[in-house]
């Protein structure tokens, strides 16, 4: 179920640790939402670019359909198609746009994974459930916040994540049903596909990461930086921030060299998350 990469001449390359990331030419749709714009604005960066292919290898394919500030990527693995995170109701289209840039026809997505139930997450999950078929996998905890239309409660860790909320304020999503629901770790095997989910929680009490061997997609466990998205610091958003660290340890030393995929800027190393641990408890 591979997908071919569109042929372009304006591509360019980065290497981040040593991992290569191919970055296709053509820019991504930007979102219509003044919340996405507005957040764009502010923090002079909207995510990874998108359409790229970051990974690809003959038993893996990650790709970046991101839209603003928030990250969507579809993962290919053992014959499996797999949307992790569906970023904020109004980015619809834009997702659309991007994934056909990358010849990928959306209703070739098996499973739409989500890390969590807030609104830049799960935003346009009932879209691509209704209208494709796509099959929802998700945590049990967020099912209150999914059938209330996204609306939570969020603990902000600064002041710019106090403006953020607050500009959030008053939007809000479709709901709809999980069609596979997680409580527990849950072995990906069940889908036909080498992987694992972790019920972490802590963000929201239904968060979980994606494991795929050495690549890591966490959610809102951590983010990466405003201006410099290859640098993990800590989310805007997260009310028990020593459990959440907790919780990054034991990621990081379960594969030091992991790369890790964050729901917002990104992508960066365990190792660079492991610094980032160390300066927090130092």
């Amino acid at each position: 179920m591979w997908y071919a990469s569109p042929v372009t001449t304006e591509g360019y390359s980065i290497t981040q640790r040593g991992s290569a990331s191919r970055f296709l030419g053509k820019p991504a749709r930007q979102p219509k939402t003044r919340w996405s714009w507005l957040a764009c604005l502010l923090v002079a960066a909207c995510g990874i670019p998108s359409p790229a292919v970051l990974v690809d290898r003959p038993d893996l394919r990650i790709a970046s359909v991101s839209v603003g500030p928030a990250n969507v990527f579809i993962v290919d693995r053992n014959g499996v198609r797999m949307m992790i995170d569906a970023a904020n109701p109004g980015d619809e289209e834009a997702i659309e746009d991007n994934l056909a840039a990358l010849e990928i026809d959306p209703s070739s997505i098996d499973y739409l994974i989500l890390t969590h139930g807030h609104i830049d997450h799960a935003g346009t999950a009932a879209h691509f459930r209704g209208k494709y078929g796509i099959k929802i996998v998700a945590g049990v905890g967020d099912e209150g916040i999914i059938a209330d239309h996204g609306r939570a409660d969020i603990c902000p860790t600064s002041a710019l994540a106090r403006f953020i909320r607050w500009a959030m304020s008053g939007r809000r999503y479709e709901p709809f049903a999980i069609d596979i629901p997680i409580d527990a770790d849950f072995d990906l095997v069940e889908l036909g596909v080498e992987g694992q989910i972790l019920h972490l929680q802590g963000h929201t009490e239904g968060s979980i990461a994606i494991l795929f061997d050495d690549q890591y997609f966490v959610g809102d466990q951590i983010r990466g930086g405003l201006l410099r998205r290859g640098q993990p610091t800590t989310h805007f958003f997260m009310c028990d921030l020593a459990e959440n660290r907790a919780k990054l340890r034991a990621l990081v030393e379960r594969n030091p060299a992991a790369s890790w995929y964050p729901g917002h800027f990104g992508p960066f190393d365990a190792t660079y998350v492991a610094e980032y641990l160390a300066r927090q408890s130092g």
